[in-house]
């Protein structure tokens, strides 16, 4: 090891040499850090505890981010709206505790947003670079297309192993090593793995999330930043196209409901943000493959349209579940519209003997929040979510291509074909509480406030 007095350094100047070598190391975690997202497994604290081993990382991020920052005396890169959108969330919610009837579950939640909401300044930070900021877009699309490639294995094995073998694994073996031991024996008692196409049972594809809603959440927010990547690309990649496509069929075969409809107007909102910028030959290709697209679909997926029409017959029977669910839901919000039941209490309020990991939710994210922490909780979320997507989309509006980078403005798009995916499938799913998707909902947010900064 060479020593500052071998080499002759002034002071200043070694501790200079030393940041930016502690940077770059920093930097590469917390992009291992956001690869790993999907991938993470959980620990058994005890008989009904589980904690995610992310949460654990991320704090471990954050402290060191904290400490280095002050002794290095670095300025950090904090949004004065995403950053304080995230706080607000956490005061309201803090503020519900006050009206709950079982405080340590909201106490709980609480802990899941102290441990998970820190990952946006990280992301942030570290994406503060354009080549950070490439890095960190791919190795979240990266992470997406393994995820949905496992999904899809998973559902190809059905057709190969037996269901009881299949069901044995998952909730022996995969289960509680990624979900941990007691939400694994939940999800065995409750599980959301099988649907009924056509008078005939398929598991549907959920790789290693606890249930298929929760992978097609996370497809759906890592897919439009590719979909974005690939419209802007010179010429045609079609390596990249065939791993969209593997993204895009992984989803549907999670038979999502919600999950189509929010790819669809993903997809809708990524094209119409994007024409403008496209070439002729590039939209004639864009229609062409649609129309294909289409007749495949029509021909081939028989499954998924019955699947997608279900969604809006009255009769059928999840569906009419669901509306009473949403009654219900809005109903409790009426009662307290101020400060909510308190944040994890919704299953409380509706049976009062139901236990804290219950299955019982409103099955709509914005009845969850209304219902739990009223309608500053509401408002809150909101906020954050809309005036991310306003920002972007006046930021568009008023650079010109020629002004702003080409890779800038694509991944603004995508950026926007995320916060529309997840807004519109919040419609038929609560999400925010599953670790993995929460942390991916940062990085989004995260990218979504350094692309309105101007890069170095």
């Amino acid at each position: 090891m060479i020593s500052r007095a071998k080499i002759n350094l002034p002071p200043q100047n070694y501790i200079f040499l030393n940041q930016r070598k502690f940077w770059h190391i920093f930097k590469i975690g917390v992009l291992v850090l956001v690869f790993y997202i999907p991938f993470g497994v959980a620990l058994n604290l005890n008989p009904q505890i589980d904690l995610a081993l992310i949460r654990i990382l991320i704090l471990a991020f954050f402290l060191i981010w904290l400490v280095a920052a002050a002794f290095f005396k670095k300025r950090l890169f904090i949004s004065p709206f995403q950053g304080f959108g995230l706080l607000s969330i956490l005061a309201v919610s803090v503020a519900s505790l006050l009206f709950a009837q079982e405080f340590s579950w909201g106490a709980r939640k609480i802990a899941v947003f102290l441990s998970i909401f820190p990952l946006y300044f990280l992301v942030a930070s570290i994406a503060d670079e354009k080549s950070s900021l490439k890095k960190l877009t791919n190795i979240f699309i990266a992470s997406t297309f393994i995820s949905a490639s496992i999904a899809l294995i998973q559902f190809l094995a059905q057709f190969f192993i037996s269901f009881s073998a299949l069901i044995q694994f998952y909730s022996q073996k995969i289960g509680p090593s990624f979900w941990g031991k007691a939400f694994s024996a939940l999800v065995a008692q409750n599980p959301s793995w099988f649907v009924n196409v056509g008078g005939k049972t398929l598991m549907r594809a959920f790789g290693l999330f606890p249930d298929p809603h929760m992978l097609a959440f996370f497809i759906g927010l890592g897919s439009p930043l590719l979909l974005a990547t690939l419209l802007f690309q010179k010429g045609t990649n079609l390596k990249l196209f065939c791993v969209y496509v593997l993204m895009v069929v992984a989803l549907f075969l999670t038979f999502s409901r919600g999950g189509y409809f929010g790819l669809f107007f993903s997809v809708f909102i990524v094209l119409l943000y994007s024409w403008r910028y496209l070439k002729e030959k590039k939209k004639f290709l864009i229609t062409a493959i649609s129309i294909l697209f289409l007749l495949v679909l029509i021909i081939f997926g028989q499954a998924v349209i019955s699947r997608f029409i279900s969604s809006f017959l009255i009769s059928e029977g999840s569906s009419l579940g669901r509306l009473e669910i949403w009654q219900q839901s809005f109903k409790i919000f009426l009662e307290k519209p101020i400060f909510g039941v308190g944040l994890g209490n919704y299953s409380k309020t509706v049976d009062p003997l139901s236990l804290y990991r219950s299955p019982i939710t409103s099955h709509n994210l914005y009845l969850d929040i209304a219902s739990e922490t009223g309608i500053f909780g509401l408002a809150a979320w909101l906020l954050l979510f809309f005036g991310s997507f306003y920002q972007l989309a006046k930021s568009l509006k008023r650079r010109r291509i020629e002004n702003d980078e080409i890779k800038m403005i694509s991944l603004k798009i995508g950026l926007l074909g995320s916060l529309s995916y997840f807004l519109v499938h919040s419609f038929f799913e609560t999400s925010i509480f599953n670790p993995t998707i929460l942390a991916a909902l940062m990085i989004i947010f995260a990218l979504v406030s350094v692309s309105l900064k101007p890069a170095r």
